[in-house]
Order: structure tokens, then sequence, then C-alpha cells
């Protein structure tokens, strides 16, 4: 088998180690690109963690956190942003690629789904909760707790009623 590449330096070079230094020139420079991306993205939702509880504990309305803060997605639409989310006696919060706040009283239905507004990812589900002012909005729990849930259908202020039962 003929060298190629180098060999004319005075390096000779097989075809099979030229391969193998190009892909590990490009997983090199990909993970370059890539690791401070990642490592930003971490480090901004564990600010918007901080904040979320520092904004807690420091307002006068008394709110007591029920849940969280938990990484999470919150898609709207087909909008998409990576934060932090909140579970509190009156409120759902969420933090980070943006703000959003949604009153219990708000919320008219809690339930859970591996497909929202066609995203699905592997082993999470989705937290989605219908609102009277905001439509369908779902969330994707990161750190895989199936109990949200259950706990923002506990949270719920319960609703009087005067329909018949059917």
């Amino acid at each position: 088998m003929a060298c190629v590449g180098w060999s004319r330096y005075g390096l000779p070079v097989s075809p099979v180690l030229l391969v193998a230094l190009i892909l590990l020139g490009v997983v090199l420079v990909q993970a370059v690109i890539w690791l401070p991306v990642l490592i930003n993205r971490r480090r901004a939702v564990a600010e918007a963690s901080a904040a979320l509880l520092a904004e807690i504990a420091s307002a006068q309305s008394g709110e007591a956190v029920i849940r969280g803060p938990a990484r999470a997605r919150v898609r709207r639409g087909h909008d998409e942003m990576r934060g932090a989310l909140l579970l509190t006696d009156a409120r759902l919060l969420f933090a980070g690629g943006g703000r959003m706040e949604i009153a219990l009283t708000d919320i008219s239905l809690v339930k859970s789904s591996t497909w929202f507004n066609g995203a699905a990812r592997a082993g999470f589900e989705w937290l989605i909760l219908s609102t009277e002012s905001q439509g369908d909005v779902g969330f994707l729990i990161l750190d895989a707790d199936p109990k949200w849930p259950n706990a923002v259908r506990e949270a719920l202020p319960q609703r009087n009623s005067t329909l018949p039962r059917a």
C-alpha cells in the first residue's frame, strides 16, 4: 500500500491514520465550540433558580415554595425557552430565557403527556397546563421528577362548581 499525505515531506502516513487524525481534529474543534455554550447554559439556569428563590424569599406576600426550582423547558406555541421552574402556593414561576408567571387560579386543567406541540424527549413527560389567559403551556421538567403534575393539581385552589355532575 502506498503512503499518502505527508510522505513527500519524509513523514509516511497511512490512509487510516490520516482519517483518524482528521476525525480527531474535527472532534476537538467541536468541543472547543460547544463546551462553553453548554457551560454557559447551565450557569444561566442556576442563576435563574437562585433569582426565583431570592424573589420568593424577599416578597412580602408570604408565599410558600411547594416544589422546585427545577431545570425545565417551557413551550407555548412553537416558542421554546430553557430555565428554572418554581411552584408556590399562589403561582407557577418560570425564569431563564424569558419570564413567565401563571397564577394557580388561572389554571383550568393539568395533564401530562409524552408529546406537546410536536415535541417529545425520550424518558421525559410534558407537564401541560391549560390556562384561561395563555392557552396551553407545556413544561418539560429536565430533572425527571414525576411528582410535578400531582403537586400542581394539589396546589390548585378548590373551585365551587354549581354545575351538575355527569
